[in-house]
């Protein structure tokens, strides 16, 4: 008898969709991020794309459609867009980044002199206190009338300053300190007057 024969022709495909991120990028930022926005690419077309903010649980999403209303927080933030084809290749694209959108706190500590305080002194002594997560610096500026008599800017951390040596015949002085986050986010503390005077001598 005749033997029957039969042919397929079959395509095997190898070929992983193409997956980028475009935004956010890695940077830092100064404000909270929401959006994700990518592209997406295969030849053979998507079964599934879904993504994931700082490991977080998978999120279906419509390949294609970038996404809005997402909330990175603060600090490192690792985000991943996947999508597999329809022969099941599955490929990615992650992208981190760094958010700092507050601004640093600092207020006057104990033994600070209060403004308009008049002293017997040739120093004045100032101490802050500071709520920032990602200090860069802080700077403790003093002036008299006409110039600036120091500006000291000090690593993380630092909190006080005492100026001393200086000129006390019913001198005024002004001061004030600022500190700078890693993001340039940064916040001054009030300018207080200070008047040195001679310490009064018994006749």
């Amino acid at each position: 008898g005749n033997l029957g024969t039969s042919s397929r022709i079959f395509g095997i495909d190898t070929t992983y969709p193409l997956v980028s991120m475009i935004y956010p990028t890695n940077t830092r930022y100064t404000s909270v991020q929401s959006l994700l926005n990518y592209s997406v690419s295969d030849s053979r077309g998507f079964t599934n794309c879904w993504y994931t903010t700082n490991s977080t649980t998978n999120s279906s999403v419509s390949c294609g459609t970038n996404l809005t209303g997402l909330n990175s927080g603060q600090g490192s933030s690792t985000w991943y867009i996947y999508a597999n084809d329809t022969a099941g290749n599955v490929n990615s694209s992650k992208v981190t980044f760094f958010v700092d959108s507050v601004i640093p706190l600092i207020s006057y500590g104990v033994g600070t002199s209060s403004d308009g305080t008049n002293l017997s002194a040739t120093s004045i002594f100032v101490n802050v206190s500071v709520t920032e997560t990602n200090e860069a610096n802080i700077t403790f500026r003093l002036y008299n009338a006409t110039a600036n008599v120091n500006t000291s800017t000090y690593s993380a951390g630092t909190r006080t300053i005492n100026w001393t040596g200086l000129a006390n015949s019913n001198v005024s002085y002004t001061y004030n300190v600022t500190v700078v986050d890693t993001l340039g986010n940064s916040n001054t503390t009030q300018t207080r007057l200070v008047r040195l005077t001679l310490t009064d001598i018994a006749p």
